[in-house]
């Protein structure tokens, strides 16, 4: 059974239980049509959110980072900003990740999708580098939106 559109624009900003994000990071998987579903679905509710694509994020180092591998076995994972140049990062995780995983990081206000370069030992973590594959801002609140 395909997720209906809200989940995935659920999925998409973190606001799925871990049951339910598991269950459709598993789908998307194998799905082609959903992956298409999603592509259009990100573009379509980041456009009406206010949401504007960039390609590099403006963050401190040290900032903490969520990370989501797209892979339904992984769970949510927590890290550190090490690093930003234009189009790249890296963070510190206490977890292994493999070159060419894709993930979503939630960084702030802001939604990255990105895809590991590498990934070496650093006392008891891992330096993991990423290219930057698109960032998506959310716009700051009004007092008034905030209520």
């Amino acid at each position: 059974m395909h997720p209906s559109d809200d989940d995935l624009k659920l999925f998409s900003l973190f606001g799925l239980p871990d049951d339910e994000t598991r269950t459709i990071q598993f789908h998307l998987l194998g799905c082609g049509s959903c992956q298409e579903r999603m592509r259009k679905l990100t573009q379509r509710s980041s456009s009406a959110a206010g949401l504007k694509p960039r390609r590099e994020a403006a963050i401190p180092a040290m900032s903490p980072v969520s990370v989501r591998v797209l892979d339904p076995a992984t769970p949510m994972l927590q890290g550190w900003l090490l690093e930003m140049s234009k189009g790249a990062m890296k963070l510190l995780l206490l977890e292994l990740l493999h070159p060419n995983t894709l993930v979503q990081m939630r960084l702030g206000r802001q939604i990255i999708m990105a895809q590991v370069r590498s990934c070496r030992p650093r006392n008891r973590g891992y330096d993991v580098e990423f290219e930057i594959q698109d960032v998506f801002l959310f716009p700051r609140q009004s007092a008034d939106e905030a209520l």
